[in-house]
């Protein structure tokens, strides 16, 4: 999929909460991982493998935390084989999702960075994630019934 504009993207837009909300943004993309992490864990298989998602969540966590990521890092941050993880790189690229960089310290290093266009689609997708995570925590049942199983 090639990222360009679409009639999507004005919806995108109203559905954000608050233009510069980069602490909850980075927040619900660090949950979204560690979420990712303990479904893999407890389901013990490979059935839901996504490493272009992996990817996605790695740069823009690292993103808002200032910090650059080599082609390596993001790689290990797809959590399959390292080829597999190149080609998915390099899928992106051709997409427009990322960019690559040399590292001007570094000329052996190369930098992965999302594009402008990405940092606003991610931007849109924890906005809508953060507006549904109000809504389930505001809902009284499930927080009873979690807190009914904890005792036990």
């Amino acid at each position: 999929m090639q990222l360009a504009p679409s009639g999507a993207d004005e919806q995108l837009h109203h559905t954000q909460l608050q233009p510069g909300c980069a602490e909850a943004r980075l927040a619900t993309a660090k949950a979204w991982i560690q979420a990712r992490h303990w479904r893999d864990k407890i389901l013990e298989c490979d059935l839901f493998v996504d490493p272009a998602w992996d990817i996605m969540l790695d740069l823009y966590e690292k993103y808002y935390k200032g910090k650059s990521v080599t082609v390596t890092s993001a790689c290990l941050a797809a959590r399959v084989p390292m080829a597999t993880a190149f080609r998915q790189l390099s899928r992106m690229v051709a997409a427009g999702w990322i960019t690559r960089q040399e590292d001007a310290a570094d000329r052996r290093k190369v930098q992965v960075l999302l594009t402008r266009q990405a940092i606003e689609r991610m931007d849109a997708v924890m906005d809508i994630a953060l507006k549904n995570e109000r809504r389930l925590t505001s809902t009284p049942a499930p927080i009873a019934l979690l807190s009914a199983d904890s005792n036990r």
